[in-house]
Order: C-alpha cells, then sequence, then structure tokens
C-alpha cells in the first residue's frame, strides 16, 4: 500500500510519466552517495562515525529516523530525496507548470521532495529562468498608473503578451497574491487568446478588471468577451505600455 501511495503522489505531483519514475530510481541506484546511503538505510547506523562521513551523508545521518526506502527510491519522511543527476531536471519540471517565484518554487518542491542545500539550487535555477527574465521589466522606465490595492485573489489580474527566441507567451499575473502564469501562443490575436483566458477564468474566477495593453485587448472581439464574461479591460496608454505595472514584471 506504501508503494501504491508515493508513485501516485509522485505522479500526480510532478507529474511525470512512469517511465521517468524508472529514470528517477536508476540515477538513484548509479549515485555512489545513494548507494551507501541505502546500505545504511538497510543495515542500520548503529556503529557509524559521522565524522568521516561526506558532506550529504552526515546531513542524512541527522535525518537516519526517517530515512526509508520503498520500491527504488529513498523517502525522506513522505518526499522523495532526489538523486544528484535528478535534481535539476526536478526543479525545471516544476517551475515550469507556473513559473513562480522562488519562495513558491521552494515551497512547491518542498512539499513532495527533499535533497540537501535544495534552496540555494532552486534560487540559482529560477533565477535564471529565460522564460521568467522574457517578462521582467524592461531597462526604460515608464510612469505607473496608480490602483487600489485588490481585496482578494483574482479580483484584479494583469496581462502582457511577450515574445522569446521566436515563440508567443501570455502572462497573466494576479495582482492581489502575485500569482503568474505563463501561456504559450501560436498568435498575438483574440481569436486564440479568448478560449485560453475562458479556460483561466474556469479555474480561477472572473476577474473584476484585466489590466493589459491596447493590441489586442482593445479589439472589438476581446470588449465583446469582456461584456459577456461581465469584466472590465482597462488598457494603458499607446504611449506607454508598462503604465499597467505588475503584468509587466511577471
Amino acid at each position: 500500500m506504501t508503494q501504491i501511495v508515493h508513485s501516485i503522489a509522485l505522479e500526480e505531483f510532478l507529474p511525470i510519466p512512469r517511465e521517468e519514475i524508472d529514470e528517477l530510481k536508476s540515477s538513484t541506484d548509479n549515485d555512489p552517495i545513494y548507494t551507501e546511503l541505502k546500505k545504511h538505510i538497510d543495515q542500520g547506523w548503529k556503529g557509524v562515525n559521522r565524522k568521516i562521513l561526506s558532506p550529504d551523508l552526515k546531513i542524512f545521518y541527522d535525518l537516519r529516523d526517517e530515512l526509508y526506502e520503498n520500491d527504488g527510491l529513498i523517502f525522506y519522511n513522505a518526499r522523495v530525496v532526489i538523486p544528484h543527476g535528478q535534481r535539476k531536471k526536478m526543479i525545471g519540471k516544476i517551475h515550469s507548470l507556473a513559473h513562480l517565484g522562488i519562495n513558491k518554487t521552494v515551497s512547491r518542491i518542498r512539499k513532495i521532495m527533499y535533497w540537501p542545500r535544495m534552496s540555494s539550487q532552486i534560487a540559482d535555477f529560477v533565477g535564471t529562468c529565460s522564460t521568467c527574465q522574457t517578462f521582467q521589466d524592461k531597462n526604460k522606465k515608464e510612469p505607473l498608473i496608480s490602483s487600489r490595492i485588490p481585496s482578494y485573489p483574482f479580483q484584479v489580474v494583469g496581462m502582457d503578451i511577450g515574445e522569446y527566441r521566436g515563440k508567443i507567451f501570455l502572462a497573466i499575473e494576479d495582482y492581489f497574491s502575485r500569482w503568474l502564469d505563463i501561456i504559450p501562443l501560436n498568435t498575438k490575436t483574440a481569436t486564440e487568446i479568448i478560449p485560453k483566458l475562458k479556460k483561466v477564468f474556469s479555474n480561477f474566477g472572473i476577474p473584476e478588471v484585466v489590466r493589459c495593453d491596447n493590441n489586442p485587448f482593445a479589439s472589438v472581439e476581446m470588449l465583446d468577451f469582456a461584456k459577456k464574461w461581465n469584466f472590465k479591460i482597462k488598457t494603458s496608454s499607446p504611449h506607454y505600455p508598462k503604465s499597467n505595472g505588475l503584468s509587466e514584471k511577471g
């Protein structure tokens, strides 16, 4: 039963297909530190001299009462212990789900995974994420439109369209929680964007206000969509597209 629970949890939260879970097991088996760690978990830590252990094994020694092996993977409590060769890949998979900031990415990964000094590695990865950097502030400073602070999540959201390496993205940011979603697009047309917004609104609720640039959000099609779904579109000045503030910072 425990084996089934952990397999389901791993696939649900990453999520990764079964073959990648097998790859994770193989990487665990081929990691010399984890091979030694498995031996200690299996045979016990009695008689082990902490002073002569490697830095990583010293950390695991201090956690020894909460470590166990199940179905080829090592667990720390209910969290999968990730071997060296899979850590960057796992960070990338979880971060790419919503391109959250450092703290939220660390929090999400910590719920199901563990490895020594994971927070600093996650921070380095998120800090150099090219997709996130695409939606950060441009160097040019523009005046911002002041707006009241929302009272609840998804009351006011900002939207912006950007390009990176020939690919188009729609960035949506909640002004209350600072939650950010980045959605790939094929075109910048309202015809493509509206169905994607319907899906987002169905999951998180319909905002009262959407702050965005003029094109394509000021189009007849988009304004008609806003009227039917009962939310307001507030576009920025055509001379200052960054005046929406948050959506341009995503």
